[in-house]
């Protein structure tokens, strides 16, 4: 007995570290990273992400930002998984990313808003935004869902391990109603369900690229799209709200 406590002390003490490092217990839920060069000054841009559901301390979501912030855009970082802890509903998910929309004004009130998610985080964005107020969502200039799934849940934790069996909902419908905002939806050829075939509407862009849901952890090939995108977005004219 006193053998097996040794032994599994200190493996739940690497649990909760690994918890804590990736935001699942204590953290924050939005981190802000600033850009490293500047802006044209035509095109001032602030991105809100929304991690995947190992947070955003995991994945490519760190990879992406750090390219993002290279660009010269400003990234609010949310934790998913530190949020999702708990079941949420489209109500409360619009109300965080409200929240993570002021935040990313408050950075720069002039700049045009970048939604982005990644995974969970993108699953999520369609059925949320009816629920952000519409003063907010007029600010969004683009929404960029790198490999959301076919399906959602509202609920995630470290490689689902308290979120199995959780209730899931088709995304496509929800994702239709997306069309009144330049819209990228990026997925992994390989990937058995994705959002991005569905999406046939104007707005709407789908690339995929190689690999699955991973897309071979090539965070320079999904970069180079999504700021390939984006910079078409901004040298759009703003038109008055």
């Amino acid at each position: 007995m006193k053998s097996l406590a040794r032994t599994l002390l200190p493996l739940c003490g690497v649990i909760v570290l690994s918890f804590w490092y990736l935001g699942y217990v204590g953290g924050h839920l939005f981190d802000v990273m600033p850009a490293k060069t500047g802006q044209k000054a035509d095109r001032h841009a602030v991105a809100l992400y929304l991690s995947g559901d190992m947070g955003f301390h995991a994945g490519l979501g760190p990879a992406i930002a750090d390219r993002l912030t290279a660009h010269g855009i400003p990234v609010v970082a949310e934790n998913s998984l530190h949020f999702f802890r708990v079941r949420r509903t489209p109500e409360q998910t619009g109300a965080m990313i409200a929240d993570g929309l002021r935040r990313a004004i408050a950075i720069d009130p002039q700049a045009r808003l970048l939604l982005l998610g990644q995974s969970f985080g993108a699953d999520v964005i369609a059925p949320s935004l009816p629920y952000v107020p519409n003063e907010l969502r007029r600010r969004i200039a683009f929404v960029g869902l790198i490999v959301p799934g076919g399906t959602r849940e509202w609920r995630a934790s470290p490689s689902e391990i308290f979120s199995i069996g959780e209730p899931e909902e088709d995304a496509s419908l929800a994702g239709r109603k997306l069309s009144w905002v330049p819209l990228l939806c990026i997925h992994g050829a390989e990937e058995r369900s994705s959002l991005c075939p569905s999406l046939r509407q104007p707005n709407a862009t789908t690339v995929r690229l190689p690999g699955g849901h991973e897309l071979h952890h090539d965070a320079d090939s999904a970069s180079g799209i999504l700021l390939q995108a984006i910079d078409r977005t901004l040298a759009l004219p703003v038109h008055p709200a």
